[in-house]
């Protein structure tokens, strides 16, 4: 006994898995929590409150760092050499939408922050920032046009990140990049506020630079101070950053700054974006900033930037499928199409038959990708309103078979099989007439 015993033990700490080590939780507001664990050195795993509120905690990272923020609110951002920083789901800034008052001299607190402290982030290490937002930030406010928002001698990493709602003071640029700069499916307007003294750069620096599948947008500034930076898949405000043939030049085409169902803040797109199906499909993320999913990659173009119109249940197989629908060159019936669940939807026709009497066809059908089959519509017949309101006398008869063809967000058609008398077999046309709100289609 005592040696199998043995046996099974050795066996036992042969097969062990070692636990992995919890992250290290911070309570919401705790500066002096935050500043002590990213300044110890050595590897850390950090989770923030879930929406919690740090921004009055600014903070300078030693060693490797991994923070989730969990929606919670940043404020200013030091790596200092040798050091490494990867932060996701974060909030940083202000969170404001318009324009914010210049801070004071006395808020930029130069003691914490490594060399450049008059920039909101500082980076000498490498810093990978992650489905995240920058907003409400003022910068350039002492007239210095050399002090970009950003100030980055060391490798920076963009990777769903949304940059909007800020203002330049005095020409000050957004990213001075002087070390490696990567933006992927990033979100980058910029907007200005009085005098400049030179035009403001989104990205700029001396650095090595390489764009994809982003946005780089805004009034009065230059997109690039690098003629070759991008890979392709971006939306554009100019040509400086060097055009491939996948790019798209132009501005605008946004929604509201907003959480859009997300942590962090996104900048939404409207349905005439030059952002939509922008990006090259190889390099596109399986998730915008949100957790909205994407398209697989490589099997078709998804949005550039870091929201994705119609994103998750969004796509014209899911969510996007649900709304009204109308025939143009007949008006006065109509198609309602509601999702129930994964594989079925709720069809609803609003008709006449052919003796001229209003007629309202429905049941539930089967979803095969933007494609709905109703084997067994019924129509309500017999009620009579009573006094108080309420019908009486109604049944549900079958009336026939409906197939709904949508290969698109904007139209598709309708064919039907009747076995009910003036009603016969057809098929027509469909416009969508109205969208759920909240609910955008993309394809």
């Amino acid at each position: 006994m005592k040696t199998r015993s043995i046996a099974f033990a050795l066996l036992a700490g042969y097969f062990a898995v070692p636990a992995l080590a919890a992250p290290l939780r911070i309570a919401d507001g705790d500066c002096t929590g935050l500043r002590s664990a990213l300044d110890a050195p050595g590897d850390k795993d950090l989770l923030l409150a879930v929406r919690g509120n740090y921004r009055s905690c600014v903070f300078a990272v030693h060693g490797n760092a991994h923070v989730d923020a969990a929606g919670s609110a940043i404020g200013r951002i030091g790596i200092v050499a040798g050091a490494q920083l990867t932060l996701r789901n974060a909030r940083i800034g202000a969170d404001a939408v318009s324009s914010v008052p210049a801070p004071k001299k006395s808020v930029l607190s130069p003691a914490i922050l490594p060399g450049g402290s008059a920039s909101f982030i500082v980076n000498e290490g490498e810093f990978s920032l992650e489905a995240s937002s920058i907003s409400g930030v003022a910068y350039g406010v002492l007239r210095d046009a050399d002090t970009p928002m950003i100030n980055s001698p060391g490798a920076l990493n963009l990777r769903n990140v949304t940059i909007a709602g800020n203002t330049a003071y005095n020409g000050a640029g957004l990213i001075g990049a002087n070390g490696a700069l990567s933006i992927v499916q990033s979100t980058i307007v910029g907007a200005v506020d009085g005098e400049q003294r030179v035009t403001p750069t989104l990205v700029g620096g001396t650095g090595t630079a390489s764009i994809a599948n982003s946005i780089l947008s805004g009034v009065g500034v230059v997109a690039c101070a690098h003629g070759s930076a991008s890979l392709g898949g971006n939306m554009l405000r100019d040509a400086s950053c060097g055009v491939l043939a996948s790019d798209r030049l132009g501005d605008g085409g946004f929604s509201v700054l907003g959480e859009h169902g997300g942590l962090v803040l996104t900048l939404g797109l409207q349905a005439h974006s030059l952002a939509i199906g922008a990006g090259l499909p190889s390099l596109c993320e399986a998730t915008d900033a949100r957790g909205a999913a994407r398209s697989t990659a490589g099997e078709r173009y998804c949005d550039a930037g870091a929201y994705q119109y119609g994103g998750g249940n969004g796509h014209l197989s899911e969510g996007g499928i649900n709304g009204s629908y109308f025939n143009a060159d007949s008006d006065g019936h109509y198609v309602m199409i509601q999702r129930i669940d994964d594989r079925l939807a709720l069809v609803t026709w609003s008709t006449f038959d052919q003796a001229g009497n209003a007629a309202l066809i429905y049941g539930v059908g089967e979803v095969n990708g933007t494609r709905i089959h109703v084997a067994t519509a019924a129509r309500n017949s017999g009620g009579v309103m009573q006094a108080e309101g309420v019908p009486r006398g109604q049944h549900a008869e079958v009336w026939g078979s409906i197939d709904i063809a949508l290969p698109r967000c904007s139209d598709g058609s309708f064919a039907y099989t009747s076995t009910a008398s003036h009603f016969g077999s057809g098929q027509f046309a469909l416009s969508r007439l109205v969208a759920i709100d909240g609910v955008e289609c993309s394809e």
